[in-house]
């Protein structure tokens, strides 16, 4: 009698527990590094929460997109910082691409504002991706 496996499960539970043997060989089965469990969390997200730094790292050097962790109280109009192939942009709750990454790093929106740095330079843009500030320092 076969059992039927989610290797997604499998990958997320891996990650939660720190089990890096068990995350290593659900990815070469076909797990996909980012999916997401039924509240919305990554096997990154959860093993950034646990603290399993080497699994973050693997994860992340494997393809996984490094979300921010999201609010459950938070607005509907939040935007959330995502970093795709070490570029930084913005999310909304359904984890839709409202600011393409483009950015060397970014910061939270304040005040419907948000830092971003490019070439070592920073500016301010605002929820639609509009410079409000070129980065000039």
């Amino acid at each position: 009698m076969a059992i039927d496996l989610d290797l997604n499960e499998v990958l997320i539970d891996a990650a939660k527990e720190g089990n890096m043997l068990v995350l290593k060989a659900a990815l070469e089965k076909g797990a996909d590094v980012n999916a997401k469990d039924n509240d919305g969390w990554t096997a990154l997200m959860w093993a950034k929460r646990n603290g399993h730094a080497e699994i973050v790292n693997f994860l992340i050097a494997n393809g996984a997109i490094e979300y921010e962790v999201p609010e459950e109280e938070a607005p509907a109009e939040s935007l959330f910082r995502v970093s795709v192939n070490n570029k930084w942009g913005y999310i909304n709750k359904r984890g839709e691409n409202v600011i393409n990454p483009q950015f060397d790093y970014v910061r939270s929106f304040s005040e419907g504002l948000a830092p971003v740095e490019i070439g070592g330079k920073w500016g301010y843009i605002d929820k639609s991706g509009d410079y409000i500030w070129k980065p000039t320092c």
